[in-house]
């Protein structure tokens, strides 16, 4: 590999480890409580603001302002997402289509509350919390804050599979919860630290990814939202093809920066470059609608609409998953 490539590869490794904390979040939460968390990139933008206003407003030191929010305000919240809204839903066995529909509910209000509370003035002022020096490796300029994203990408994914050791137990949550508490499954309990985790990394990815960006609570939403496609692209299930495609795409996402095409070509180079993580999502996407389509078709059935092949993909994810491990 060339300097100048190596340069780009190591550029989006930064890009990637964020990808992959997002893409583990998800996938934590839904290998507990077999949700799809479509709120994740709200809840990244709310805490990224929330550490910004600690920051800016209270002069919290940026380090302690970012513990707060991933360690105190995410967790609770998870806990009150747990309680008020999917728990209740999951109680009364609601279907894969009514919780997406709540996921994108408590989206919309987090992007209300961000909007009312701190404008949709795009704002370029995020406190960096990791180092933004540079050091030399190999002759490979590398951020500083490169390796402790790594490691938080690896101590995250090593947590995961230790928990994923109860398999059967989670299993019988995402079959039944109702099922697993009349057998006397700490149904709750596990689906609490699904949901904790979940937010928590949320939080982590919407800190971690404001500093990069001119954010409003949209744009930022968005932005988070489109690495959905790491956990949807490894079935909401592997945690190591999770980590896999995060660096993958952010890989080949720098190294385009450094192809240039005239023309309308190059237009569409640049717009597949800057969104390509929406292309996997929508790669992703088609592949699990595809799928399910295929075998509808395949036993008599219909084409679906585009809200059935969402509820589809997680219904053939829950299908494919077995007994989750790593």
């Amino acid at each position: 590999m060339s300097g100048g490539a190596a340069d780009l590869a190591v550029a989006g490794l930064g890009t990637g480890a964020v990808a992959a904390l997002s893409g583990l979040g998800v996938i934590a939460t839904y290998r507990v409580t077999g949700v799809l968390n479509v709120a994740f990139g709200a809840i990244g933008m709310f805490g990224a603001y929330l550490t910004r206003a600690l920051v800016v407003d209270l002069h919290l030191p940026g380090l302690a302002a970012g513990l707060l929010v991933v360690c105190g305000f995410a967790p609770l919240f998870g806990l009150a997402l747990e309680a008020a809204v999917f728990g209740p839903l999951q109680s009364r066995a609601a279907d894969a289509g009514r919780l997406l529909i709540a996921g994108f509910g408590v989206t919309v209000l987090l992007v209300g509350m961000a909007s009312a509370i701190w404008t949709e003035q795009a704002r370029t002022d995020a406190p960096d919390l990791l180092p933004n020096t540079a050091m030399r490796i190999g002759g490979v300029d590398v951020s500083a804050a490169v390796p402790v994203e790594l490691a938080l990408v690896v101590l995250v994914g090593l947590a995961l599979a230790w928990f994923s050791r109860g398999g059967p137990a989670i299993r019988a949550v995402i079959d039944d919860r109702r099922l697993a508490e009349l057998a006397g499954l700490p149904a709750r309990r596990l689906a609490q630290v699904g949901w904790v985790a979940g937010t928590m990394l949320a939080a982590l990815t919407g800190v971690l990814l404001a500093p990069q960006l001119r954010f409003a609570p949209e744009t930022l939403t968005l932005v988070i939202f489109e690495t959905l496609g790491v956990a949807i692209a490894a079935r909401l299930s592997s945690a190591p093809l999770a980590i896999l495609v995060a660096f993958g795409t952010a890989i080949v996402q720098s190294e385009l920066t450094g192809v240039h095409l005239s023309g309308s070509a190059g237009s569409i180079l640049d717009a597949v470059r800057s969104n390509l993580f929406v292309v996997l999502l929508l790669i992703a996407r088609w592949h699990w609608a595809r799928r399910s389509w295929g075998q509808d078709t395949g036993s008599g059935g219909t084409a679906r609409s585009a809200r059935d092949a969402d509820v589809a993909l997680v219904d053939q994810a829950q299908a494919d998953q077995g007994e989750p491990g790593l």
